[in-house]
């Protein structure tokens, strides 16, 4: 009996030692026998289910890189997006491995991929703003196919991601997440079509931000999660989703459908009965420091949906709704004698259609006290171009007693504020309607200083009252007095009277110095580039009706105003406008300024002037000003005042268009500029001198004198914009004796209205008057352009030129080979994309050859020539030139067809730029010595 136990434990053991040894082998053996097979199956199923660029450094097929699975680790992993971001990474990591069932190796036909490992990488996926994403890379098989020719197939199920950067930049949605150190584990039967996604997630710094608003910043989340994901109709249902972020519990439950052209949401984020304090840990980190200081009580709710459609071409968007409630709210920031207390507040907002002008903002109540000052409010709002607001204020504060029970950071406040402000009704300009006002504002001896500048703003007093009984413009009053500080020991004092905004009385009195640049060192950090000196004594009383009625006897303006280094941003252009050095003297309607310096992006101005109507254009959306100075400048870079000057180059890819340079519309202006260089494009243009007229969105050239190509050049022009990327332009120029390769080199409108002065060297003039379109890129859309004039040849060498020398060898005229033309006059006229040529001769050699017909933009000919024979040239021989100008079609004869004509259509600046044809050189073989005989003609 004991033998028989002894060798079935013998047996047993034997058995388990050979199958232990038997699996080591294989652990070792198995990636040994079949490292290429398995890895030229994956190479393969990249290749044919991919349409990304791929590529790793080395493979390495091991059961210990991810023990006990049997994984393909491919070093240094790069995959690139799909289009438009083919050179864009994807995804990059250190190491990327794919779990393989081992069982499909030996029994299936196809390798399955079950696992999915991601380490030390970087994930970056992109939406641009016409919703193309870069994550299409993998290819699904086509519907029509029965069968997979591939050699893998994934079926996962496990997704494992550790230490990952992860970016997600979608532009049409204005939506950005940034994570650091992503870790992510995944479970699920994966390769169903509709199956469970158990995950778990930490990211240590999460940032997310839409609208260009940050709302989570470097925050770190963990999160446990359960996603249903339908693959059959690519839907996403987060139905148990739990979330720290930081303290804070977050429940997050929702729907995401991924549409053809879009997404529809439904996303719900609750926090419910939550430890105020918790609240302040997910906010930026800014106020972790802050934090740790201050004692915080109380309970809040929070509730955050995001419900419907997102197409951005169709212009649909989802509906957003925030709701925050705060109840016996408490801060005391280390340990202040009276903290914040009571603190209760009711906000909600909306924004149906992510429409702001269907905005709903309630805050029915919000309350708190520091001892026995307080601040009680409620505001409701409807819209925000004409909205209707239903507010009450009132407040009583010692400022520096909140500041002590808040702590606010880096700045130390005092004062006595007050307020008592009721408003209710409809603000809505065009209808002349302001709400029903009695306010009331007052800050009395203020003191701001902070830890980024030593000087405080002190003695600072300020009081408003504002009235409107009847909900009219014209019943709204205005009064400030004082207002006043003192910074530096330089005071500043502003009184401010206003009434009746239909037609505003105003009474405005302002003395002192500020230096913009050291006051807002005050408030903020340094090193943001923010600059600024204002010094003024002005007073300005009259009414608004007067100044735009030139009765000036009426107004009492006068003073004056010195500015330097001031930065100006305007809706009339791309870039901002800094005032180097300005002074400006006031007197009634005029505005005058003398030396006054400024910078645009590389371009320089130095104006003497005066401005008109200044008064009237400030208090008017509707008024023009008028001015005349001259300008003089050393450079002037034109493509930065084009409409999208200031987009990011990745933008400028997505529209392919630079815009046009937009004339403000608001501006009458007389100038007399002196320019020394101006650049556009690839152009130079030198010592311009000439009077130039802005004049509401209308730019006029008149008498104005430049060099070009090294020779002088006059010119009228009148240029306007219609839109950012298109405008119109008419023009007439005269240059004299200038070379004529080098405008062929040089000059792009040149270069495609008289393509023959690539084969020609020498001296000619120009006389032409043209009007047109210019598309987004500032580039002449051909069909549009109308004109005509002269081209003056006074001695030009052509060497190359196909069409001269094909007739030169087909009509054995060797004096039309590279042909020297002097004294000739060729006219021509331009409309619906063709250069009509009139009848010209010229000499050569003893033969007079003539030319008459018409040419197209892209490069298309149809000309009629005579070559008439020494002496005389009474007989000649009729040729007839098609094709194109690279390849010309010889014929004998008169009749050709007229080329097709293409009339201009609004927004055909928006299609492709027509591609200049080419075609196999085809000469006729009518044309031989004997033909030619037969063909002689007399003139």
């Amino acid at each position: 009996m004991k033998k028989s136990i002894k060798t079935i434990v013998f047996k047993v053991l034997k058995i388990t030692g050979i199958t232990l040894v038997v699996l080591l082998l294989l652990l070792f053996l198995l990636p040994t026998l079949f490292p290429e097979t398995i890895t030229n199956k994956v190479k393969s199923f990249a290749n044919e289910k991919l349409n990304g660029e791929l590529s790793f450094k080395e493979t390495n097929l091991s059961f210990f890189t991810h023990f006990p699975s049997l994984t393909l680790t491919l070093d240094e992993f790069l995959l690139k997006g799909s289009a438009p971001f083919q050179k864009d990474t994807l995804i990059s990591a250190k190491e990327i491995a794919f779990g393989i069932n081992v069982k499909s190796i030996f029994f299936d036909e196809k390798i399955k991929i079950d696992k999915v490992f991601v380490a030390d990488g970087f994930i970056n996926i992109k939406v641009n703003k016409k919703g193309q994403p870069n994550y299409n890379v993998y290819v699904s098989a086509s519907n029509e196919e029965s069968t997979d020719s591939t050699s893998a197939s994934i079926k996962l199920e496990r997704i494992d991601i550790k230490k990952i950067r992860l970016n997600y930049e979608d532009q049409s949605a204005k939506m950005l997440i940034k994570a650091k150190e992503f870790n992510y584990l995944g479970k699920g039967d994966l390769h169903e079509s509709i199956f469970d996604l158990k995950t778990k997630a930490q990211i240590e710094g999460f940032d997310f931000s839409f609208g260009n608003e940050d709302y989570l910043k470097n925050k770190n989340v963990n999160a446990e999660l359960i996603t249903k994901i339908n693959t059959n109709s690519l839907s996403l249902i987060f139905e148990e989703n739990n979330l720290m972020i930081n303290k804070l519990p977050v429940e997050f439950k929702g729907k995401l459908d991924f549409l053809k052209n879009g997404y529809d949401l439904d996303f719900n984020v609750k926090s419910q009965n939550s430890q105020l304090n918790d609240f302040f840990t997910a906010l930026p980190p800014q106020f972790i420091t802050w934090l740790t200081k201050t004692n915080i009580k109380g309970k809040t709710d929070l509730l955050f949906s995001l419900k419907g459609k997102y197409i951005a071409e169709e212009n649909k968007k989802p509906d957003i709704h925030f709701n925050m409630k705060i109840r016996d709210g408490f801060i005391s920031y280390n340990k202040a004698p009276l903290p914040a207390e009571n603190i209760f507040l009711n906000f909600d907002t909306k924004l149906p259609s992510l429409d702001t002008e269907k905005l709903v903002l309630k805050i029915d109540s919000i309350y708190f006290d520091v001892g026995k000052d307080f601040f009680n409010g409620n505001v409701k709002v409807n819209g925000l171009s004409s909205p209707k607001i239903d507010a009450r204020i009132r407040s009583k504060l010692d400022l520096a007693k909140l500041d002590q029970a808040l702590g606010i950071e880096n700045i130390d406040l005092k004062g006595s504020f007050s307020a008592n402000i009721v408003s209710k009704g409809e603000y809505n300009k065009e209808k002349k309607k302001f709400p029903e006002t009695r306010g009331n504002l007052e800050l009395k001896n203020g003191f701001v200083k902070s830890l980024y500048y030593p000087n405080p703003i002190k003695n600072i007093n300020f009081k408003a009252v504002a009235n409107n009984a009847t909900g009219q413009l014209n019943d709204l009053t205005l009064l400030i007095s004082p207002a006043s500080l003192e910074f530096e020991e330089k005071p500043f004092n502003l009184y401010a009277s206003l009434q009746n905004f239909e037609d505003i009385a105003y009474d405005i009195k302002a003395k002192g110095e500020l230096n913009i640049e050291k006051i807002y060192k005050v408030f903020s950090k340094k090193g943001l580039g923010v600059t600024g000196f204002a010094k003024m004594d002005v007073a300005f009383k009259g009414k608004q009706s007067d100044a735009s009625s030139g009765k000036y006897g009426n107004l009492n303006n006068n003073g004056t105003l010195e500015l330097k280094e001031i930065k100006i941003n305007s809706e009339f252009l791309p870039k901002p406008f800094i005032i180097s050095e300005g002074l400006f003297i006031f007197n009634q309607d005029k505005m005058n300024f003398n030396n006054f310096i400024a910078s645009y992006g590389q371009s320089d101005f130095k104006m003497n002037g005066y401005m008109e109507n200044v008064i009237n254009f400030a208090l008017s959306d509707s008024e023009i000003l008028n001015g005349s100075f001259s300008v003089d400048s050393d450079f002037i870079q034109i493509n930065e005042f084009m409409a999208f000057a200031n987009e990011t180059q990745e933008a400028k890819d997505i529209t392919d268009q630079s815009g046009v340079v937009v004339i403000p519309s608001k501006f009458n202006f007389d100038l007399n500029a002196n320019v020394k260089k101006i650049n556009f494009d690839d152009l130079s243009i030198e010592n311009l001198v000439g009077k130039v007229n802005v004049n509401q969105g209308k730019l006029f050239l008149q008498n104005t004198s430049f060099s070009l190509i090294g020779t002088k050049v006059s010119m009228d022009a009148v240029y306007f914009h219609e839109t950012p990327t298109r405008a119109d332009f008419d023009y007439k120029i005269r240059a004299n004796d200038f070379d004529i390769k080098r405008a062929y080199n040089e000059i792009a409108l040149f270069r495609e209205m008289a393509s023959a002065a690539e084969y020609a060297e020498g001296i000619v003039s120009l006389d032409y008057k043209i009007s047109g379109k210019l598309d987004g890129n500032m580039t002449p859309v051909f069909p549009s352009l109308v004109g005509g004039g002269t081209l003056s040849v006074k001695n030009v060498k052509m060497k190359g030129f196909k069409l001269f020398n094909v007739v030169s060898q087909k009509t054995e005229t060797a004096a039309l080979k590279d042909p020297d033309i002097s004294k000739i006059d060729i006219k021509t006229t331009v409309k619906n994309n063709l250069i009509q040529i009139e009848r010209f001769k010229f000499k050569a050699a003893g033969f007079r050859p003539r030319i008459e017909g018409e040419t197209s933009f892209d490069g298309k000919i149809n000309l009629k020539m005579r070559i008439g024979l020494p002496p005389l040239g009474i007989i000649g021989i009729p040729i007839k030139v098609t094709g194109t100008q690279e390849n010309p079609e010889i014929g004998i004869g008169k009749k050709t067809e007229d080329l097709e004509e293409t009339e201009y259509v609004e927004g055909m600046e928006l299609a492709k730029p027509v591609v200049k044809t080419t075609t196999t050189s085809i000469v006729s073989d009518e044309l031989q010595p004997q033909t030619v005989k037969d063909s002689l003609e007399t003139d």
